[in-house]
């Protein structure tokens, strides 16, 4: 044996390890529940989402995408988005070459 393989079993010889009790664990949280928390504001800005789940990122792209349609649906109501004239139409139908 080395001299700190005996330092160590003079050690050991010296102090008295009691084993731990039953329920230690129990003990443990006990103790650690009764210690106030310091509360930051992220940690509160935290505990809020954690209360009110945001739903998956795809749920609200399709809803965002059906309240768009249904604005745009109840802004325009019954009237053409972009009325344009008879003429208008004709002349882009039948004329062959675009001025440039």
């Amino acid at each position: 044996m080395t001299d700190e393989d005996k330092n160590l079993e003079r050690l050991m010889r010296t102090y008295e390890v009691v084993p731990a009790g039953g329920g230690l664990e129990e003990k443990i949280i006990s103790a650690a529940s009764g210690v106030q928390q310091k509360q930051t504001i992220w940690r509160w800005i935290d505990g809020v989402f954690e209360e009110f789940r945001l739903p998956a990122p795809a749920f609200c792209l399709a809803l965002f995408l059906l309240i768009g349609f249904a604005a745009g649906i109840a802004t325009y109501g019954d009237r053409d988005a972009y009325p344009a004239s008879d003429s208008l139409i004709e002349q882009l139908l039948y004329e062959e070459e675009y001025p440039l």
